[in-house]
């Protein structure tokens, strides 16, 4: 590996926590931030909702000021601005529906109408499941393209619900690019070396977030993906005075009512 190419991942995780210093106050004062509900959460305080802005930013400037071998990676010579467009309407999509609050039906036929773009016009289709059933080969063949706008809209959403509790859905996020990872390599493809270093691009930016997130880089630099099924701004003031920290009886009641799910 070479010097150029650790300097991009670095720069990467530079540029994130660069991002989130620049987007946290924002959201503060946009009110853009998570409460904990006590219940399913117990973090302290309000988080702010840029994570998933500031690691879209992070990603898309290392692809264009550095040389990360981009060019290696096996799509169309317009991929790269087809999606950089396709994902920054999904960013401000899900941004806007953070602030103001997006009819659920509304936001799945946005996220639907992104993954048909994203399987005509970049040529991202699943065209295979590989030997998932037996040593046969599983080709879509006509179902390609709904398969893709399928698994698009079940993962976004699937990650979306993870997203609220501290470095649980980086966390995931993590091991998926790790395990492609690790799929990539064993299959010894030559030709999939863009992908892996694409892949270990996203977990280096990621890995800032993580931290901050448990804690490691205080607490300035908190921040959730965004998207989190949040209240109104107003209810969340009202709620934000209302409340009051748990007492430790309190904690010990509900600890022995059931499970709390912990980050």
């Amino acid at each position: 590996m070479d010097l150029e190419l650790i300097t991009s991942f670095f720069a990467g995780a530079v540029l994130l926590i660069g991002f989130l210093s620049l987007l946290n106050p924002l959201a503060v004062r946009l009110s853009l931030v998570d409460r904990a509900d006590s219940e399913r959460k117990q973090d302290l305080g309000a988080v702010p909702l840029m994570g998933g802005v500031a690691i879209y930013l992070s990603l898309f400037a290392i692809l264009i000021l550095t040389p990360l071998d981009t060019d290696a990676i096996p799509y169309p010579d317009d991929f790269w601005p087809v999606v950089g467009v396709l994902l920054a309407v999904l960013v401000m999509t899900h941004a806007f529906d953070d602030i103001h609050g997006i009819n659920p039906v509304v936001r799945l036929a946005l996220d639907g109408a992104i993954g048909v773009m994203l399987c005509t016009l970049a040529l991202l289709q699943l065209n295979t499941l590989g030997y998932l059933f037996g040593p046969g080969e599983t080709t879509m063949g006509r179902w390609a393209i709904p398969m893709t706008v399928f698994s698009f809209v079940a993962a976004s959403n699937a990650f979306n619900m993870t997203d609220g509790i501290d470095s649980l859905c980086t966390g995931l996020a993590m091991i998926c690019f790790l395990t492609i990872i690790a799929l990539l390599l064993e299959s010894g493809d030559p030709g999939a070396a863009g992908l892996i270093k694409l892949s270990m691009l996203v977990i280096f930016i990621l890995l800032p977030m993580y931290a901050a997130n448990l804690g490691m880089l205080g607490t300035r630099l908190r921040s959730f993906l965004g998207n989190v099924k949040r209240k109104p701004a107003g209810g969340d003031r009202v709620r934000h005075h209302q409340e009051r920290p748990a007492t430790k009886h309190e904690l010990a009641c509900k600890l022995a009512a059931g499970p709390v799910i912990r980050p």
